[in-house]
């Protein structure tokens, strides 16, 4: 991941992605 941080839904988006 960039050095950015991510917003709250583009976290949540992430993690729904890992998780799944």
């Amino acid at each position: 991941f960039t050095d950015v941080p991510l917003r709250d839904d583009q976290r949540a988006y992430l993690c729904k992605i890992a998780d799944g």
